[in-house]
């Protein structure tokens, strides 16, 4: 992670969360006039348009209000998506009780469990599916949500 995104987070982390949402990622892409810089937002009920277009509005007054050593940027305030993969604890917890793909080293080398995620624990992951699988933590290679059509 870079230093811009460090002090980013330091700089709006709390104020998305006083607003009630959370802060997945921040993704820093280009530079000079071309620099993009995207947070990924969630919230538990769900997402809309205005509440990233008020999560935006909230982020471009704090960083108005700080040097950040910028020429130009353009500021996107978006959903992580259904296709992100998901990475962290917390990517699972916001996940809980839905239909998801995880790929993991077993005792058989790499093997694949679909299911809904029935559990988050210090151990690992509880997903439920054809047969329940307690995933370890360092075992989990690859995650997806599954969407049903």
């Amino acid at each position: 992670m870079s230093s811009l995104q460090e002090r980013l987070i330091r700089l709006t982390e709390s104020l998305l969360a006083a607003g009630g949402f959370e802060l997945v990622e921040i993704a820093v892409k280009g530079h000079g006039r071309s620099l993009l810089i995207q947070f990924f937002i969630d919230r538990k009920g769900g997402l809309t348009i205005d509440h990233c277009a008020q999560a935006s509005a909230n982020i471009q007054a704090v960083l108005d209000g700080v040097d950040l050593g910028l020429e130009d940027y353009r500021l996107e305030v978006s959903s992580p998506g259904t296709d992100r993969p998901l990475k962290t604890r917390r990517d699972f917890e916001r996940n809980l009780g839905r239909n998801v793909r995880v790929a993991y080293r077993g005792e058989k080398g790499m093997t694949e469990a679909d299911g809904l995620v029935d559990a988050v624990r210090d151990d690992g992951l509880l997903i439920a599916g054809e047969k329940t699988v307690v995933i370890p933590w360092d075992a989990v290679a690859y995650a997806k949500i599954r969407l049903k059509w």
